[in-house]
């Protein structure tokens, strides 16, 4: 064992000194000869383990170690060929080919070790065998086993030893790896109690960094300057340089700036070249609050110019993100006064151009959308802010100076500073001009002229550039469509401002640059001429109507006559004053002279025939009133109507009442036709009136075709339904039967109409019935509408019901003769056939009857009665007058005793009947012959009756004939 223990150690230090002679060789030179320093001792150790037949665990754990040393380095080379392979040659390249050589040895060593663990579960070095699985398994990217494999070796190791130590810091940075930080830190404490080691500023930088991960800032900056102060020793790995990389971002997480500040001022360090780099770091990775600290404090400790350039350029984005526009705002102002010194490179200047634009044109987006309207201080403060950047924007860019300031206009207008914003505008269109930029000018003088012809601008601001904007835009405007509209809207102006010997000078102005726009001359010599018959001075409109009669302005012909009448309406005062003085003749002659002049103007001539009307009807002349009412009723519209409908009522109705029919229709009519979907309260008297003196007139054509006005003019269903009504019966009174039922057809769906078309019905019954045609659709129609009036409880009139009797008891005749038609006969069996089905007839007649009089017409009822009377006894008579031929006296004396049983019971149910009849009809009141027939039915008839004529007798008061 000793023997062996001194080959493994020769062997090492074998190695030891190869590695040192080839130490200054090239990479792939000092791969190669250690692969061949390991295969060398790997061939040893297996012969070794041959001859001791794999009994010595020590042996099979060197070969593990061996196996695993070559499999790293033959990974190494397979990992740079394929580093140093195209994106295309690595996308064909089978990666477990290409790793395969290495694979091989890492799971030769991997089965060693498991022969180890297998075959030795006692042996002492099994840390160091489950120490090498993980390490394989964490080649294999297998890291659950490799965690699970450094925590048997931890396990499997003597505590406190340097293979203790190991695994724990190998377990320790897998779960670092993992960010497991928890179980890391530890582990990493345990391990790192005493720095004993080259490696221990390098571990405990990670547990430094699991710390800060932890959030245990304290514990991570203590650390980490812990590391840097070590680093300086040669005795441990140096790390200062991360230490100095990362030492900042930890402070600033902290919120411990100043003391990284403090901590690169004693180490002689750039502060603001680091904090740079870190507020850098943690802008990229979205912690935008620390970064904006740990950048202004970068700025408060920059040295030079080109440190705050770097530091203004990182904090625009930065300023953005938050919307800290008074910071953002500062940043561009500052980076702007560099870039007039040269300082920023064109990167950085782009950057500053593109910041100072969008902000701009985001600001005035937010102040234009209307966003911020219920906001007003915020919304001021971004349009502020805006004109701000469009300022700078000019700065930057003077050549585009005009363009920026323009647009500050145009933030002012859109928050409504009007006043600011029209000393915006002047200010871009002398900055145009200066430029010689026409666009801008032009735009600029047209948001000028806009915003002083807003509301909210002040009178100062208007009087201050009003005129000026018109007067500046007429001179140096070249579009002839442009100053065609800048002269009309100076002549507003003045005369707006009462200004009229301005806006006389302006009118002249125009007629001599655009003397062919005759209808914007006549708009302005109209607004000319209204203003001095507002303030009554007739000379002056006298006097401008006689220029323009003169030729010296080209108007039209009809507003030429329109002039001739302005002086003819002057005098219109007159004719006023004849009226009110009760000069009624003077005050005709002056209307009629307006109403017949061509020229008045429609609301004159609609005035003068209305009062001419009145006039006419005061004096008690019908034809006149008649003949102006309906001059008048031409001229008014809809909206004149209602404003005069009672007037043409009372006229109306006076014209009735003295049985002017045919003035009164036209009156009703035309009012209703000009009312016509209207809102007047009228409309429907008119309606009813003009429909009534139609049909008084017999004009059925014009009763038909004001229904039909009424349809289109949404007059109420009810009016309409009775005045359809109204037709219906009127037709049925000239007996126009064919158009009766046409008018009927029209109202057919209307369900509480139904049981009063009923009548009307049955009339067109009774006249195909006297003309032998067939009744039965019409049958049919009125009980169709006797059920649905019924059904919907509409009232039903008495005729109806009449009808519905009628038609019914018309079925129960039916019956009564197929009753009368069934001859008792012997032998008994058909005599018994018969009579019994006479008694079910008898039945069918007494219900059918029940539903006769459940009508409710007294005909129906008395007819009901009658049939039943009538059938009953026709029943009894016909078995007791039977007797059976060739029978002998004893059977027919005992047929005739049997039979008086049947006989019997329907005389008296007859006579019942026939009491119960009578006692109704006094009961109720009904009249009708049936009834008579049922009172007198067993008296001798003498023959004569009378009967009435349909019409009725004309007599005198007297009661003379």
């Amino acid at each position: 064992m000793k023997f062996m223990k001194k080959i493994i150690k020769s062997l090492v230090l074998c190695q030891l000194l190869c590695a040192g002679i080839v130490y200054s060789q090239d990479t792939e030179t000092r791969r190669v000869e250690l692969v061949k320093i390991i295969d060398l001792e790997l061939k040893e150790i297996t012969r070794l383990n041959r001859t001791t037949n794999n009994t010595k665990p020590e042996l099979l754990l060197r070969m593990a170690e061996l196996l695993l040393e070559k499999a790293r380095l033959l990974k190494d080379k397979e990992t740079k060929i394929i580093i140093n392979m195209s994106a295309e040659q690595r996308r064909r390249t089978n990666m477990k080919k290409a790793f395969s050589e290495s694979n091989k040895y890492f799971i030769q060593a991997q089965r060693a070790c498991q022969l180890i663990a297998k075959k030795f579960p006692r042996y002492s070095g099994l840390g160091d065998v489950y120490y090498i699985m993980a390490f394989n398994y964490k080649e294999f990217g297998d890291e659950k086993k490799a965690e699970r494999y450094f925590a048997v070796s931890l396990k499997k190791t003597k505590s406190g030893t340097p293979a203790y130590r190991r695994s724990q810091l190998a377990l320790a940075e897998t779960y670092y790896n993992q960010q497991k930080y928890s179980k890391a830190v530890p582990l990493y404490e345990s391990a790192l109690r005493q720095k004993d080691t080259r490696w221990w500023t390098k571990d405990a930088f990670n547990l430094a960094w699991s710390y800060f991960r932890q959030k245990n800032y304290d514990k991570a900056i203590g650390l980490i300057r812990e590391v840097g102060r070590l680093s300086s020793s040669k005795d441990y790995v140096d790390m200062s340089n991360e230490v100095e990389r990362d030492l900042a971002f930890f402070y600033t997480e902290a919120g411990r700036t100043k003391e990284a500040v403090s901590f690169y001022k004693s180490k002689g360090g750039d502060v603001a070249a680091n904090l740079l780099k870190v507020g850098m770091q943690l802008k990229n990775q979205g912690k935008f609050t620390i970064a904006q600290a740990t950048l202004e404090e970068a700025l408060e400790n920059a040295k030079d110019d080109s440190q705050k350039v770097q530091i203004h350029v990182e904090l625009l984005s930065v300023y953005e993100k938050f919307g800290n526009i008074n910071k953002h705002l500062n940043s561009c102002q500052v980076l702007n006064a560099y870039a007039k010194e040269k300082k920023l490179s064109k990167e950085d200047n782009d950057k500053l151009v593109y910041h100072v634009k969008r902000m701009a044109a985001v600001l005035q987006k937010q102040v234009a959308s209307g966003n911020y309207s219920r906001q007003k201080k915020t919304q001021d403060e971004k349009a502020k802010a805006a004109v701000a950047y469009f300022s700078l924007s000019a700065d930057i860019e003077p050549n585009k100076a005009a363009r920026h300031q323009f647009h500050a206009a145009e933030t002012m207008y859109a928050n409504n500073d009007y006043d600011l914003a029209a000393q915006a505008y002047v200010q871009a269109l002398n900055l145009a001009r200066k430029a010689g930029d026409t666009k801008y000018e032009d735009m600029s003088m047209d948001g000028l002229v806009s915003t002083l012809g807003q509301n909210g601008v002040s009178p100062q601001t208007k009087e201050k550039y009003l005129e000026f904007a018109y007067v500046a835009s007429i001179k140096q405007e070249k579009s002839p469509k442009k100053r065609y509209t800048l002269y009309q809207r100076l002549f507003t102006l003045y005369s707006d401002n009462k200004e009229y010997s301005k806006a006389e000078q302006a009118l002249l102005a125009f007629r001599r640059e655009f003397p062919k726009s005759i209808g914007v001359q006549e708009a302005m010599l109209g607004k000319v001429i209204d203003y001095y018959r507002s303030i009554n001075d007739k000379n002056s409109v006298f006097q401008w109507v006689g220029r323009i009669n003169s030729g010296e302005f080209v108007v039209s012909k009809d507003y030429a006559d329109k002039l001739k009448l302005i002086v003819l309406t002057l005098q219109f005062d007159s004719v006023e004053k004849y009226s009110s003085k009760g000069d009624k003749k003077k005050a005709l002659q002056g209307y009629v002279e307006i109403y017949r002049n061509k020229l008045s103007p429609i609301e004159s001539r609609k005035n003068a025939a209305y009062n001419i009307m009145i006039l006419f009807h005061e004096l008690g002349h019908t034809q006149m009133t008649k003949a102006w009412a309906q001059n008048t009723l031409e001229l008014f519209n809809s909206s004149d109507m209602e404003k005069f409908s009672q007037t043409f009522l009372l006229v109306a109705n006076d014209f009735l009442n003295g049985q002017e029919f045919d003035a009164a229709q036209m009156v009703y009519s035309s009012a209703f036709e000009k009312l016509c979907s209207g809102k007047s309260k009228s409309e429907k008297t008119f309606f009813r009136n003009a429909h009534i003196v139609a049909l008084a007139k017999g004009d059925i054509a014009a009763a038909k075709s004001i229904i039909n006005t009424g349809y289109k003019c949404k007059i109420p269903a009810g009016d309409l339904e009775t005045a359809q009504m109204d037709l219906i019966r009127n037709f049925a009174d000239e007996n126009q039967l064919n158009d009766m039922m046409t008018e009927v057809n029209k109202v057919d769906n209307v369900a509480k109409l139904q049981g009063e078309l009923i009548p009307y019905l049955e009339i067109y019954r009774q006249a195909l019935s006297s003309a032998g045609r067939d009744t039965r659709a019409t049958d049919k129609r009125i009980l169709d509408y006797y059920y649905s009036a019924k059904k919907r409880g509409y009232p039903i009139p008495v005729g109806a019901l009449d009808s519905v009797a009628s038609i019914k008891s018309g079925d129960l005749e039916i019956l009564q003769k197929r009753l009368e038609s069934i001859e008792l006969k012997f032998p008994e069996n058909s005599f018994n056939k018969g009579l019994q089905t006479k008694l079910a007839m008898l039945d069918q007649i007494t219900e059918r009857s029940k539903a006769v009089m459940t009508v409710g017409s007294g005909l129906g009822i008395a007819k009901a009665y009658r049939i039943l009377v009538d059938s009953y006894t026709h029943v009894a008579k016909s078995v007791e007058d039977f007797s059976p031929v060739g029978k002998s006296p004893e059977y027919i004396q005992s047929f005739k005793a049997s039979m008086s049983q049947v006989v019997i019971p329907l005389k008296s149910k007859a006579g019942e009947l026939r009491e119960e009849a009578i006692a109704k009809s006094k009961g109720e009141d009904i009249l009708s012959p049936d009834f008579n027939y049922l009172q007198t039915m067993d008296r001798i008839s003498f023959g004569v009756e009378y009967h009435p004529t349909r019409q009725g007798v004309v007599m005198d008061r007297g009661g003379v004939q």
